[in-house]
């Protein structure tokens, strides 16, 4: 039977030798480990920084304030009624409480006595006809004279006339007597109205004096 010999001085070294630890295998789990560290504070470093991010923007957006849009502001209807000009105020025709004369100044026969019958016809006081005075024959236009305070009364003689002029009494009178009766207001007819119809009444007169 063969026996081996048991291990000699340098084998049992060799031995001892196999079980000792790598000399870098401690090298290796330092630097893992300031890895780690490095890696780890990077984390932390980036954290503060999103967080100061993230500050920084919910600032910003509480200095913006908020924009609102009004709701449109529907027209409104003014309701007041259009200002209107008041007419102005024309006295009535006054046709009583005063006589009229109506003298033919126009040269057209019978004239006068025409006029006299259609102012008698609107309601007037009328005197019979007569003639006016020997420089007033040749008229051409119709004028109405009033005696003091008939003023109005020969006003509503002219505006039924279609707003012949109106003027005080001359002196001496223009009729061919140079008298006018129981009249005040004496109508010197001319050739504008002579033998024709009433113009109509108008709500104006022309005052010449």
């Amino acid at each position: 039977m063969n026996t081996e010999p048991p291990p000699g001085p340098q084998a049992a070294g060799r031995s001892r030798a196999g079980r000792r630890t790598s000399p870098g295998v401690p090298a290796t789990r330092s630097t893992g480990s300031i890895v780690g560290i490095v890696v780890a504070v990077i984390a932390v470093v980036l954290g503060f920084v999103i967080l100061d991010d993230l500050s920084a923007d919910d600032s910003g957006d509480a200095a913006v304030p908020a924009t609102t849009t009004a709701p449109p502001v529907a027209p409104v209807e003014s309701t007041a009624a259009p200002l209107t000009t008041p007419a102005p105020t024309v006295a009535p025709i006054n046709k009583t409480g005063y006589k009229i004369v109506v003298a033919n100044g126009s040269g057209v026969g019978g004239s006068a006595s025409q006029l006299t019958v259609a102012l008698q016809g609107q309601g007037f006081i009328v005197e019979p006809a007569t003639n006016s005075s020997a420089d007033r024959r040749e008229n051409d236009k119709t004028v109405v004279y009033y005696l003091a305070g008939n003023e109005a009364n020969a006003s509503s003689v002219a505006r039924t006339l279609g707003g012949v002029c109106i003027e005080t009494m001359p002196t001496p009178v223009p009729t061919e007597r140079a008298t006018l009766g129981e009249a005040s207001v004496l109508v010197l007819l001319g050739k504008d109205l002579a033998g024709k119809p009433l113009p109509g009444t108008t709500t104006e007169v022309c005052v010449t004096g």
